[in-house]
């Protein structure tokens, strides 16, 4: 699992984590966005990235929302790197092609 806050948007963050597929070995990866006020942490439901393993998440430093998700692709043969951009708008991640 990792997280990444938002350096343009305070309080606001992504997580992204993978967890086991059922039918197999290959895991699936979730994003899920969440804001932190005073002591208390709100998430919203999350939304697939696709099949494989999490390298890493970042965002942007210079456009407020935007962030990079980067994982092994198991979906495609030999299983590449492979990297989404995501905005974060309110609490709706919107995620790009591969």
């Amino acid at each position: 699992m990792q997280v990444a806050f938002d350096p343009n948007n305070a309080g606001k963050f992504v997580m992204a984590f993978q967890q086991q597929g059922s039918s197999g070995p290959t895991s699936e990866m979730f994003v899920a966005t969440g804001s932190v006020s005073g002591t208390t942490v709100t998430t919203v439901a999350p939304i697939s990235v696709g099949l494989g393993g999490l390298y890493g998440l970042d965002f942007d430093t210079n456009v407020s929302g935007r962030f990079a998700i980067s994982y092994v692709d198991s979906s495609v043969s030999g299983s590449p790197g492979a990297v989404r951009l995501g905005t974060l708008s309110g609490n709706v991640i919107t995620l790009g092609t591969v």
